[in-house]
């Protein structure tokens, strides 16, 4: 039974066409192409990625829930306090629809319920600083927040300039040692 209930909620991601479903498929692509060059990629981690991507936001009841990615983004703050709340329990409960899943694991889950946390501890849900992080989520917390920047841009066409402003806003946000090589290799990778 909770097989079915994970396929669907997957298969209507994937064939979405919201803002929950682009940050999905943007966001696997993103983390999976930079970590993709990485040595010790094995098929495994991207397996992992990709799951987690699909999982991490499916617990939203909202599509535009996805812009906020900390509680200082100005789109949080306007919501209610039920919609806030609602939004900073997401990344503990897509995990347990993650756990229906067949093929679920721990360092997936782990990815998932990270996914919104900062090196400075002031993320969400647990607000765990830079050295509970795991290496893995570090890229995922990176490709996601740069997929929303690229699914928000204003214009038509995406300049690597713009790409390269994005990442360098990004980094300031999430300074931090254990996130330096994460951005070294997203401008390689993109080539900005």
């Amino acid at each position: 039974r909770g097989n079915k209930k994970s396929f669907k909620l997957i298969s209507d991601i994937l064939e979405g066409d919201d803002l929950i479903s682009q940050h999905t498929l943007l966001c696997n692509y993103l983390v999976n192409g930079v970590m993709g060059q990485l040595p010790n990629t094995t098929h495994y981690i991207v397996k992992k990625v990709s799951l987690a991507a699909i999982f991490a936001n499916i617990s939203l009841s909202n599509p535009e829930y996805v812009k906020s990615e900390s509680q200082e983004d100005p789109a949080f703050k306007e919501l209610p306090r039920d919609q806030q709340k609602h939004i900073l329990s997401h990344p503990t409960e897509s995990p347990k629809l993650f756990e229906q899943y067949p093929e679920s694991d721990s360092d997936t889950e782990k990815v998932i319920l990270q996914h919104h946390e900062r090196p400075k501890g002031d993320g969400f849900p647990h607000g765990v600083s830079s050295n509970s992080i795991s290496p893995i989520s570090c890229y995922f917390i990176v490709g996601s927040q740069l997929a929303l920047k690229l699914l928000l841009h204003e214009n038509e066409v995406i300049s690597p300039a713009d790409i390269r402003s994005y990442i360098e806003q990004i980094s300031e946000d999430l300074e931090s040692p254990s996130f330096n090589k994460v951005f070294t290799e997203f401008k390689k990778t993109l080539n900005v």
